[in-house]
């Protein structure tokens, strides 16, 4: 897609990054603001000392519409419940 977040992030295993599964799991259980972190207004909270490997990606997510953001962690909760 769009962002080829699928490079470092698995849908059920750890890569580059943490997988799918994992960062719905924390997110939700802290009551954290995915979408904010995705526009950089707030820090990490899953595997943040694998930030700066994540920030250099974001010049990616700045080109995302916030209906696109909304529809990407949508997608992400989707196929965590699988």
């Amino acid at each position: 897609g769009k962002g080829k977040c699928f490079s470092c992030h698995k849908t059920n295993r750890k890569s580059i990054g943490p997988s799918i599964t994992e960062i719905i799991k924390v997110y939700t259980e802290k009551d954290g603001d995915l979408i904010a972190f995705l526009k950089q207004e707030q820090d990490p909270i899953v595997d943040p000392e694998n930030y700066a490997v994540m920030k250099s990606n974001f010049s990616l997510l700045k080109t995302f519409s916030d209906q696109e953001l909304t529809a990407l962690v949508t997608y992400m909760q989707q196929i965590s419940k699988n």
